[in-house]
Protein backbone atom coordinates (compact mmCIF):
# COMPACT_ATOMS: atom_id res chain seq x y z
CA UNK A 1 0.00 0.00 0.00
CA UNK A 2 1.21 3.77 -0.65
CA UNK A 3 0.55 6.90 0.60
CA UNK A 4 -1.48 7.81 -2.09
CA UNK A 5 -3.90 4.43 -2.14
CA UNK A 6 -4.14 5.38 1.61
CA UNK A 7 -5.08 9.17 1.41
CA UNK A 8 -8.00 8.05 -1.40
CA UNK A 9 -9.19 5.47 0.91
CA UNK A 10 -9.70 8.20 3.91
CA UNK A 11 -11.16 10.72 1.52
CA UNK A 12 -13.61 7.83 0.33
CA UNK A 13 -14.47 7.39 3.71
CA UNK A 14 -14.67 10.88 5.17
CA UNK A 15 -18.26 10.79 5.88
CA UNK A 16 -18.36 7.77 8.48
CA UNK A 17 -14.24 9.48 9.79
CA UNK A 18 -16.50 12.41 10.49
CA UNK A 19 -18.95 10.85 12.87
CA UNK A 20 -16.19 9.63 15.26
CA UNK A 21 -15.48 13.42 16.03
CA UNK A 22 -12.33 13.87 13.70
CA UNK A 23 -11.46 16.87 11.88
CA UNK A 24 -8.41 15.51 10.58
CA UNK A 25 -6.00 12.54 9.94
CA UNK A 26 -2.19 13.32 9.19
CA UNK A 27 -0.17 10.30 7.78
CA UNK A 28 3.57 9.81 8.83
CA UNK A 29 6.53 7.57 8.81
CA UNK A 30 7.47 5.32 6.64
CA UNK A 31 4.64 5.40 4.32
CA UNK A 32 4.89 9.32 4.33
CA UNK A 33 8.57 8.86 3.32
CA UNK A 34 8.53 6.19 1.14
CA UNK A 35 10.37 3.71 3.06
CA UNK A 36 7.53 1.49 3.71
CA UNK A 37 7.67 -2.04 3.30
CA UNK A 38 4.81 -5.00 2.73
CA UNK A 39 5.01 -5.44 6.79
CA UNK A 40 5.44 -1.59 7.70
CA UNK A 41 2.35 -0.48 10.13
CA UNK A 42 0.61 3.17 9.32
CA UNK A 43 1.52 5.65 11.85
CA UNK A 44 -1.47 8.40 11.90
CA UNK A 45 -2.19 11.26 14.07
CA UNK A 46 -5.48 12.00 14.87
CA UNK A 47 -7.40 15.15 14.84
CA UNK A 48 -10.57 15.30 17.19
CA UNK A 49 -13.00 18.01 17.55
CA UNK A 50 -12.63 18.98 21.37
CA UNK A 51 -16.54 18.28 22.40
CA UNK A 52 -15.86 14.76 20.72
CA UNK A 53 -12.92 13.36 21.97
CA UNK A 54 -13.67 10.87 24.08
CA UNK A 55 -11.68 7.02 24.43
CA UNK A 56 -15.03 5.29 22.44
CA UNK A 57 -14.54 7.50 19.42
CA UNK A 58 -10.46 7.19 19.47
CA UNK A 59 -10.91 3.58 19.39
CA UNK A 60 -13.75 3.18 17.32
CA UNK A 61 -11.80 5.66 14.90
CA UNK A 62 -8.95 3.51 15.25
CA UNK A 63 -10.95 -0.04 14.27
CA UNK A 64 -12.25 1.67 11.37
CA UNK A 65 -8.98 2.72 10.32
CA UNK A 66 -7.62 -0.71 10.13
CA UNK A 67 -10.88 -2.01 8.48
CA UNK A 68 -10.68 0.14 5.43
CA UNK A 69 -6.84 0.14 4.97
CA UNK A 70 -6.59 -3.39 5.76
CA UNK A 71 -3.52 -2.83 7.54
CA UNK A 72 -2.07 -2.35 11.51
CA UNK A 73 -2.42 0.87 12.44
CA UNK A 74 -0.23 2.47 15.10
CA UNK A 75 -2.11 6.05 15.98
CA UNK A 76 -1.33 9.27 18.32
CA UNK A 77 -2.87 12.11 18.45
CA UNK A 78 -1.48 15.98 18.62
CA UNK A 79 -1.33 16.11 22.39
CA UNK A 80 0.19 12.86 23.20
CA UNK A 81 3.08 13.96 20.65
CA UNK A 82 6.06 15.83 22.63
CA UNK A 83 7.73 18.51 20.89
CA UNK A 84 10.44 16.67 19.63
CA UNK A 85 8.72 14.26 18.04
CA UNK A 86 6.14 16.47 16.28
CA UNK A 87 9.11 18.57 14.94
CA UNK A 88 10.41 15.45 13.58
CA UNK A 89 7.37 14.39 11.75
CA UNK A 90 6.24 17.28 10.72
CA UNK A 91 8.13 18.17 7.22
CA UNK A 92 6.77 14.71 6.11
CA UNK A 93 3.47 14.71 7.65
CA UNK A 94 0.25 14.33 4.95
CA UNK A 95 -3.27 15.52 6.25
CA UNK A 96 -6.88 14.87 4.93
CA UNK A 97 -9.44 17.19 6.26
CA UNK A 98 -12.16 15.83 7.24
CA UNK A 99 -15.43 17.10 7.31
CA UNK A 100 -19.15 16.18 6.66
Amino acid sequence: MNLSLVLDTIEQHKRTLHTFGLTRIGIFGSLATGTATPASDIDILLDFDPKQKTYRNFFQSTSYLEQILRRPVDVLTPQSLSRQFHDAIAKDITYVKINK
